[in-house]
């Protein structure tokens, strides 16, 4: 994709503000107050303000991020309905907006475009499942496993995932908690488990003499974007111009990320998907 001109910016979404949209206005009027000031009759009255409310300040280039110019409400000036607020002090304008961050997708209930958005329509959160970065002994085929392994020195069942990697190493995932939560604010945070992790390193090095690794990074842990009713989504918000979500695929987004990638560029692109019907993920289907 770089090779095709896409460029990469690695930051942190502050806010996506609606060009179009101006907050309305309330002008209110108190009237008839007596001299005692026991009776006051109030008037309010909600005042949409026009376009020619908010002076310009300058003309900025679409294809280029925001340099400095802003209208009369400190917006950044672009006729694209999107803008990009980053950390970096860097404001994008955008047509479409896809918001694809998992566990973290409620991120976007904080920003302005996305208002009409409830919590109640994305219902995710993430299911904390531990992992190792091993390097096996010897050369693995590139084969993954899906485990459930149970018995006299486990309690219950345990499911690990085993997945190796073209560099030599293996991937290995397991021992999730059994309650989703909301992930840390910073994804970087430790929130690994000692006991599910030493769990997990057992489990690996009982399974079969391929698998006993010389482990070279434990102690990890991720979150699963969980949807409550066990379907992601994968959606237009509904009366927008251009955004997007697709979030909550659970443990199967190794295998349905690339189907929801091709489906979510062709609703980009073509305003609907042919490969896959995406009614049954829309964002309004429940509430």
């Amino acid at each position: 994709a770089k090779a095709r001109g896409l460029e990469v910016v690695k930051a942190k979404v502050i806010n996506v503000a609606e060009t179009g949209y101006r907050p309305p206005l309330i002008e209110f009027a108190i009237d008839n107050c007596s001299r005692s000031g026991l009776t006051v009759d109030e008037e309010f009255k909600i005042v949409e303000p026009s376009s020619s409310s908010a002076p310009q300040t300058g003309r900025l280039d679409d294809a280029s991020p925001i340099g400095g110019g802003q209208d009369g409400w400190g917006k950044p000036m672009t006729t694209k309905p999107y803008i990009l607020l980053l950390d970096q002090g860097l404001d994008i304008p955008a047509d479409k907006i896809v918001v694809a961050c998992g566990a973290w997708v409620t991120s976007c209930l904080r920003w302005e475009a996305f208002r009409d958005v409830s919590a109640s329509q994305i219902p995710i959160q993430g299911l904390r499942v531990h992992y190792l970065l091993a390097k096996p002994k010897f050369d693995l085929p590139a084969q993954a496993v899906f485990a459930e392994i149970n018995g006299t020195v486990y309690s219950g069942e345990d499911a690990i995932e085993i997945y190796p990697r073209p560099d030599g190493s293996v991937f290995v995932c397991g021992e999730a908690l059994d309650d989703p939560e909301m992930p840390p604010h910073n994804p970087f945070e430790p929130i690994y488990s000692k006991r599910a992790t030493s769990r997990l390193k057992q489990i690996v090095n009982d399974v079969s003499p391929a698998l006993s690794f010389d482990i070279i990074q434990y102690g990890l842990a991720c979150h699963l974007p969980v949807h409550a009713k066990g379907i992601p989504v994968i959606s237009k918000v509904p009366n927008t111009k251009g955004l997007y979500i697709a979030a909550g695929h659970g443990c199967w987004g190794i295998l349905n990320g690339p189907a929801t990638g091709l489906a979510v560029s062709e609703l980009l692109v073509d305003g609907q998907s042919s490969t896959l019907d995406l009614s049954k993920f829309r964002l309004d289907r429940w509430y």
